[in-house]
């Protein structure tokens, strides 16, 4: 329609969707004034040193910092969330519970 793409999805691939969301983290890095930004890349490879234990998990760039988290198992995501804030000794990595309206303008006033 117009300029949008639209895709149509069942209500049972929808919800379906959502369910496996529930795994899922939104976080936030906000690195020290002057700090180059970081390549999902080399982010993944830090937070690996940090979660040695967790073996299947994914990262997703979003925008401004922000990243989506998909873990394995919900006791996997239970145990990163409840970390709170990871000091990456660069930076700082705050989570957020995984939410279906995620919208960074709205939740950070962000333009």
């Amino acid at each position: 329609m117009g300029d949008t793409v639209r895709i149509k999805i069942t209500q049972e691939e929808y919800e379906s969707g959502i369910a496996d969301c529930r795994m899922n983290l939104h976080g936030r890095v906000t690195l020290n004034k002057n700090d180059p930004p970081l390549t999902t890349q080399a982010f993944k490879l830090k937070l690996s040193s940090f979660w040695p234990n967790l073996l299947n998990w994914t990262i997703i760039p979003l925008e401004k910092g922000f990243f989506e988290f998909k873990f394995g198992s919900i006791e996997d995501m239970r145990k990163i969330w409840a970390l709170g804030i990871v000091n990456l000794n660069y930076s700082i990595l705050g989570f957020y519970c995984w939410t279906r309206d995620f919208k960074l303008m709205l939740k950070f006033g962000l333009d």
